[in-house]
């Protein structure tokens, strides 16, 4: 079965690369993506292997199947999904100006939360294999030096699903900071969730209900 599109619109939180500059907090952002990091700063990864490390914990996420269970697939998936994002610089972008009022602990929350909200949305999805593989193509130059690198999962009846990946390099190491999925980037619908949430209730209350969110995706598929 090919994951439906439906789910991977709801489980990627994007960010428009040309709406990146690195200022205070994007220097705050970059310090905390060396201290959060999976990946060794000793280690050197180009744009394509981390697309491919990705893509191979998520079929091995998909291959443990209807006998898996939720947390194998999170044992697998967490450690892929935080080295392969720059979660720092997305959770960023997604508050946008509202980042800046935040202190160095609420920012900390935020990105952990994101991190495990994230990684829980595909380990609660990835979790049927029948056949599917991932194609990359040659990654191609964009805008700042960031680079684009498109994979494409093929399921066994050659129905494709397509994701172009934007990666941007920091500390020597590339992470990703957009993917659109077949042509489809949800930045503008997730920054307004997150911003309008945050105007509405509150940085606590925002946390507790991405908690929430996090902990219902646990339970649904206990």
């Amino acid at each position: 079965m090919l994951v439906r599109e439906q789910y991977i619109k709801t489980i990627i939180l994007t960010v428009t690369c040309g709406l990146i500059s690195l200022g205070s907090a994007g220097a705050w952002a970059a310090g905390l993506v060396t201290q959060t990091s999976a990946l060794s700063t000793n280690q050197v990864s180009t744009p394509e292997q981390v697309i491919s490390d990705l893509n191979t914990a998520l079929i091995q996420s998909m291959r443990t199947g209807p006998s898996g269970t939720y947390e194998q697939r999170l044992h697998i998936l967490y450690p892929a999904i935080r080295s392969a994002f720059n979660f720092p610089l997305i959770s960023q972008m997604i508050l946008g100006r509202a980042w800046n009022n935040l202190n160095i602990s609420q920012k900390n929350q935020f990105v952990q939360a994101l991190t495990k909200y994230s990684a829980a949305n595909y380990a609660s999805h990835f979790d049927h294999y029948a056949g599917q593989k991932f194609t990359l193509a040659p990654p191609k130059m964009a805008a700042d030096g960031n680079v684009i690198v498109t994979s494409t999962l093929i399921s066994h009846d050659g129905a494709k699903n397509q994701f172009a990946y934007i990666l941007r390099r920091s500390d020597g190491q590339w992470q990703i900071l957009n993917v659109s999925t077949d042509g489809i980037s949800n930045m503008a619908i997730e920054k307004s969730e997150f911003t309008g949430a945050l105007k509405k209730v509150g940085f606590d209350a925002l946390m507790e209900q991405l908690k929430a969110h996090t902990a219902s995706l646990a339970r649904s598929h206990t």
